[in-house]
C-alpha cells in the first residue's frame, strides 16, 4: 500500500502513472463506494446488520498497518522527502484499491520472479521463507483488474510464465459478442464480503454472520476432535457461522436436512457442543465421529436428543436476536436519499429477508416435532413419540393417567379464585363451600397455562410428572424407565 501511495505521490514521473490514473482517486468516495466511504448519515442505514463490526474491524486493522508502516518509514533517511506526506486517506485508499482489485500472489509461479525470491530479506533466510511463513500477498495485475464480477461466469486465470514474454491471461470459456461487457468471477461470496470489500450489492445474494463465543478450552477441545471439523472465521475465543438467503452446495457425504442447507456446515454440530451437559460431553469427546448435524432426525429421537433440541432452539434464539437488533436500530430513518443510502437500505433489507426465512424454515421444523393435541392419546402406553414434550402437552399426561395426583396439586399450586375461573365458576359461585369446589374435575384444557408458567408452576408440574410415570413403569419398561432417568436428569441441569 505504502508502494502505491509513493507512486500516487510521484505524479506523471512514474513508471506507473497511467495505470493510477485509471483508479478511482482518493478524492472519490462515490467511485470507491464501499463503507468505509459512507457519511455518517448513510451509515446509520447500516445499524444492527453485520456490516459495522466489519467496518470497525477493517478500519482499526489498517489503521495499526499505517502507524506501524509510519514509524518505519519516517525513520528512513531515503523516504525523508515524503515526511508527512503519508496520510491515513491516502492509506485508505490504497487499501480500498488493494482490497477491491487486487488478485493473490500464488498465481504468479516462481520463474516470474527470477533471483529476487533467493534474496535475503530482514528477519527471513530469503523472500521465499517470508512468503511461505507469511502466507500469500494481494497482487494488482493493471487492466485485467478492471472486469466487473459475475458470480455465474466461467473463466480461468491463466499465467503463462515460459519463454521471453510472461503473460497473465483471464480466458472465458462463453462467447462474447461485440459490445458486451467481460465480465470475470471473484469466487463465491456473500453481500456483507462484497459490499465491504468492492461496494456493490447482488440482490438475492444475502449473507449473515452468526457468531458463537466458546465459554471454555474443554468444550473447545471437543468440538476441534470431531470428524470433518473446519475452522470457521473468527478469533480463538469465537466461531463465526454464516447463513445464506441461498443454500451451499451440497458436499460429498452431505447428510444434511435440505431445508437446512440455508446454515453453513458446522453450525449446528458446533452448537451441539455449545449446549452439551455433562453426559452428552462424554458420548461427543468418546464418538468424535458422530455428527449431530449430519444426523440431526435419529439424533432427536435417541438419547442425544435433549442435545439435538437445545441446539436447534439456540440457533432460532439466535436469528431472532440478530432480527430483532437490526428492527431496533432503524427507529428515526426516512426513505433513503442517496447512492450510499439505497445500498445501504438494500443491505439491510436483504439481511432481514435472510434471518426471516431461516428464522420460519426453523420454526416450521421444531413444530413437526411436537405432540399434536388433535391426535395424541394422552393415555401412557408407552413413552411420546414427539421429541418435544411441552409443558402444556405434560399436564394432559398427568391428568390422563393420574387425575387424582393431578387435581390435588393444580388445588394445592392455584389460589381458589383461580381454580374457579378454571372450572368456569363466577366469583360468588360456591362461595365459602370448598366441598363444592373440590368435588369438581378440574380439566387441564380449561386451564391457562400461560398463567401457570408467569407463576413458575411449569417446571415442578413437569418434573412430578416425569416421577409419575417412573414410578409407573419402574419395574414394567426399563428400556423406558432408564430414557426417562436421563431425560429427568437433563431437565434438572
Amino acid at each position: 500500500c505504502f508502494f502505491l501511495i509513493q507512486q500516487y505521490l510521484a505524479g506523471s514521473s512514474s513508471h506507473w502513472a497511467p495505470y493510477i490514473r485509471s483508479l478511482p482517486q482518493p478524492d472519490e468516495p462515490h467511485k470507491l463506494a464501499t463503507p468505509l466511504y459512507y457519511p455518517e448519515e448513510a451509515r446509520r442505514w447500516l445499524a444492527g446488520t453485520n456490516l459495522p463490526a466489519a467496518i470497525a474491524q477493517r478500519e482499526g486493522l489498517w489503521r495499526g498497518e499505517f502507524e506501524g508502516g509510519m514509524k518505519v518509514l519516517d525513520a528512513d533517511e531515503g523516504m525523508e522527502g515524503l515526511k508527512g506526506k503519508w496520510t491515513w486517506e491516502l492509506y485508505k485508499w490504497a487499501s480500498t484499491i488493494f482490497s477491491s482489485r487486487s488478485f493473490v500472489s500464488k498465481l504468479i509461479p516462481d520463474e516470474m520472479y527470477g533471483d529476487v525470491l533467493e534474496q535475503p530479506v530482514d528477519g527471513y533466510t530469503n523472500w521465499r521463507e517470508k512468503i511461505e511463513e507469511e502466507g500469500p500477498y494481494p497482487v494488482l495485475f493493471p487492466m485485467l483488474d478492471i472486469a466487473n464480477h459475475d458470480a455465474k461466469a466461467r473463466v480461468e486465470w491463466f499465467v503463462n510464465a515460459q519463454g521471453p514474454v510472461k503473460d497473465f491471461s483471464i480466458i472465458t470459456d462463453g462467447a462474447i459478442e461485440g459490445g458486451e461487457q467481460v465480465f470475470n468471477n471473484y469466487a463465491p461470496k456473500g453481500n456483507t464480503e462484497l459490499l465491504l470489500g468492492y461496494g456493490f450489492y447482488i440482490p438475492g445474494n444475502d449473507d449473515v454472520a452468526i457468531e458463537l463465543r466458546c465459554p471454555n478450552e474443554e468444550k473447545r477441545r471437543i468440538r476441534e476432535a470431531q470428524h470433518g471439523y473446519r475452522a470457521p472465521g473468527g478469533a480463538s475465543e469465537k466461531w463465526i457461522f454464516h447463513v445464506r438467503s441461498r443454500p451451499y452446495p451440497a458436499s460429498e457425504g452431505d447428510n444434511r436436512i435440505e431445508k437446512f442447507r440455508i446454515f453453513e456446515e458446522g453450525l449446528i454440530d458446533t452448537l451441539s457442543v455449545l449446549v452439551a451437559n455433562e453426559r452428552e460431553e462424554e458420548f461427543l469427546q468418546e464418538n468424535p465421529e458422530y455428527s449431530v448435524e449430519s444426523n440431526l432426525e435419529t439424533s432427536l429421537y435417541n438419547f442425544i436428543g435433549r442435545n439435538a433440541l437445545c441446539a436447534l432452539s439456540v440457533l432460532l434464539a439466535q436469528l431472532q436476536s440478530a432480527r430483532r437488533k437490526i428492527i431496533d436500530a432503524r427507529n428515526d430513518l426516512d426513505e433513503p436519499a442517496t447512492q450510499f443510502e439505497v445500498i445501504a437500505n438494500q443491505y439491510r433489507s436483504g439481511q432481514l429477508a435472510t434471518l426471516d426465512a431461516a428464522i420460519e424454515a426453523l420454526h416450521a421444523y421444531l413444530e413437526t416435532l411436537k405432540i399434536k393435541d388433535d391426535a395424541e392419546d394422552y393415555t401412557i402406553a408407552e413413552w411420546p413419540l414427539s421429541p418435544i414434550v411441552d409443558v402444556r402437552s405434560a399436564f394432559f399426561y398427568l391428568e390422563a393417567n393420574h387425575p387424582t395426583v393431578w387435581n390435588a396439586v393444580a388445588r394445592a399450586i392455584a389460589s381458589e379464585e383461580t381454580i374457579k375461573s378454571y372450572l368456569g365458576l363466577s366469583a360468588d359461585q360456591d362461595a365459602g363451600s370448598g366441598e363444592g369446589i373440590s368435588r369438581k374435575d378440574l380439566s387441564a384444557r380449561n386451564c391457562s397455562f400461560g398463567e401457570m408458567l408467569d407463576n413458575g408452576w411449569g417446571v415442578p408440574m413437569l418434573c412430578l410428572w416425569t416421577w409419575c410415570v417412573l414410578m409407573v413403569h419402574h419395574s414394567e419398561n426399563n428400556d423406558l424407565s432408564d430414557g426417562l432417568d436421563l431425560w429427568l436428569e437433563d431437565v434438572l441441569q
